[in-house]
């Protein structure tokens, strides 16, 4: 009786330890696939920085801004527009400095804030494609989602600005 006992104990002891073996490789890969996405995210925001910056140097910026622009929008807001649409830190800032009333700016920034920016989108992107989720259904979720934001940031503005 000893003898299966003490063989049952051990079967368990092992089986214990394999489950604890299991569980440290099951938390060391979420760790690195916690240190893969981080590293990811910011080399995306630095690249996406880099070319922002590389536009502008070179006034590939200039032409679309002056489109706004000839619709009698404020320099800094039709920059704003632009740089949003990359960069969300960036396109609210110029859109802050802008001579656009207070309800405007608040509403567009909460519009690009929504949107996130194709640099926010492309992280969130590389995250969503082991789901295999369409790049098209996700662009016109976020497009639907700032405009949605847009419209109730616009309403509550004029309400209480």
């Amino acid at each position: 009786l000893k003898i299966i006992k003490l063989k049952k104990t051990k079967r368990f002891n092992k089986v214990t330890e394999m489950r604890k073996i299991k569980l440290k490789i099951h938390r060391l890969s979420n760790n690195k696939r916690a240190q893969l996405c981080s590293s990811l995210d910011s080399k995306i925001s630095t690249i996406f920085f880099v070319v922002i910056e590389v536009f502008s140097s070179l006034g590939i910026f200039k032409p679309l801004a002056s489109i706004f622009s000839s619709f009698g929008l404020d320099e800094n807001f039709s920059n704003g527009l632009i740089f949003g649409l990359f960069e969300i830190t960036k396109g609210c800032m110029l859109i802050s400095l802008s001579s656009v009333s207070l309800a405007i700016k608040t509403s567009v920034c909460c519009l690009i804030i929504s949107l996130g920016g194709l640099a926010i989108s492309f992280q969130a992107l590389a995250f969503l494609n082991k789901f295999k989720i369409s790049k098209k259904f996700f662009f016109l979720q976020k497009t639907t989602q700032g405009i949605i934001s847009f419209l109730i940031c616009l309403a509550l503005s004029l309400i209480f600005i």
